[in-house]
């Protein structure tokens, strides 16, 4: 008898290689320090403390794999949750902006509905290595083309991701990231 797939199942060895590199604390600071080295020196990448995410319902389950960490600001008590997203898709995801805004609000309530914790600013760093080329367009790029672009504009969210398509990186570039667990997974990924 043929077991049931469980819907909950990803299927895609890929993003069970992503979640579980991410997983890792030394992968999470290498995956910041190789990819987004002016963004990460102003951070404590040692005080990096994975969080638990299960707080998005399977409703809203936006992504196949994200891994959420919090760290502090370099010489701060200061904290930031970092969202490493992980998007596998062969086609282009027009609308990613609107699920990574609706991931970062999510985020931000259930901190606001923890009366102990204080509101920190999230950052999510959106991951792809599908096969296609893929440049994610902002809120504001999806509307550029609104025929009333001139009365909408300043009232939509205006928000950055970091993005990271690794097909696009040089091999040179993954071959020198010191970590090895997580150069082989980028390796095998690009």
């Amino acid at each position: 008898m043929a077991k049931k797939k469980n819907k909950k199942e990803v299927h895609q060895p890929d993003d069970n290689l992503f979640r579980e590199v991410m997983k890792r604390k030394e992968s999470a600071r290498d995956y910041l320090s190789n990819f987004y080295p002016e963004f990460a020196k102003n951070l404590d990448l040692d005080s990096l403390e994975r969080q638990d995410n299960d707080f998005l319902s399977e409703k809203y389950k936006i992504f196949k794999a994200d891994i959420v960490y919090r760290c502090k600001f370099k010489d701060s008590e200061d904290h930031l949750c970092l969202s490493l997203l992980w998007e596998h898709k062969s086609t282009k995801e027009k609308y990613v902006a609107v699920q990574i805004g609706l991931y970062m609000f999510l985020t931000m309530d259930k901190m606001i509905r923890d009366k102990n914790r204080k509101l920190e600013p999230v950052i999510p760093l959106l991951f792809y290595n599908g096969k296609s080329d893929w440049e994610p367009k902002n809120i504001n790029q999806l509307f550029e083309k609104h025929p009333f672009r001139h009365v909408i504009g300043a009232f939509l969210p205006n928000f950055s991701f970091l993005f990271k398509n690794i097909k696009e990186e040089p091999i040179k570039n993954i071959a020198a990231i010191q970590g090895q667990f997580l150069r082989a997974a980028m390796l095998s990924m690009a």
